[in-house]
């Protein structure tokens, strides 16, 4: 087994990756942070392409996340030989 190393600016990029404002996702979505909050609230739903926007900028945010998550992963235990 080997001896974990010191996480680097890696974890900073995984925060990022895991934080979206209200306002940055309204954005992505190429709507207001009001038509968000209506989504959120239940007095509104996204119609298809709205909806569609969603599902790709979670996908997107999945995969930045899997990928950081083994960039971690990597720096940790280089050799592989990760604990479970």
């Amino acid at each position: 087994m080997s001896e974990p190393r010191p996480i680097d600016c890696t974890t900073q990029r995984l925060i990022g990756a895991l934080t979206l404002s209200r306002a940055q996702l309204a954005e992505l979505v190429s709507v207001s942070t009001g038509t968000l909050y209506s989504w959120a609230t239940g007095r509104r739903r996204p119609g298809p392409e709205n909806a569609a926007r969603l599902v790709e900028v979670a996908e997107r945010h999945a995969e930045l996340i899997a990928f950081q998550a083994a960039e971690i992963a990597r720096t940790l235990w280089p050799d592989g030989a990760r604990p479970r």
